[in-house]
């Protein structure tokens, strides 16, 4: 104690004063790098989800085989479902092609083109495609 009777505070407690006075402002500091230079200004204002879409959409590197599929609720269907997972139900499937070689590449060259639709949760095309 001191001489009037008062505690003279710790080097620890100093200490961890600081850190938690600088604590808000490294977090500003990490927010602001975010959003400059991670992505974060495109998050915030179209959504994650979608802009890791267009990023899928983009790369078709690799990709050797492209299967379309014909989707619709006619009477002549191939007894197939197509998966709509973001709905949890499956579209008929009437028929379908399996793409390879030139007309492989013309339709990567296009998809690579596309962008996720802003309307659904499901980050389909607009309009969507059984791909």
């Amino acid at each position: 104690m001191r001489e009037g009777g008062t505690k003279r505070a710790t080097p620890m407690k100093t200490n961890l004063l600081r850190y938690v006075l600088l604590l808000p402002w490294l977090l500003l500091a990490l927010v602001a790098f975010y959003f400059a230079f991670g992505g974060g200004f495109e998050d915030a204002t179209m959504g994650r989800y979608h802009r890791k879409a267009n990023a899928l959409f983009a790369d078709v590197s690799g990709v050797t085989e492209v299967k379309i599929y014909l989707l619709g609720d006619r009477e002549k269907t191939t007894g197939e479902m197509f998966p709509v997972k973001a709905e949890n139900i499956g579209v008929p499937i009437l028929d379908s092609v399996a793409l390879h070689g030139e007309k492989l590449e013309m339709f990567t060259g296009m998809w690579s083109r596309l962008s996720a639709s802003w309307q659904g949760g499901s980050l389909c095309h607009e309009p969507a495609y059984g791909f």
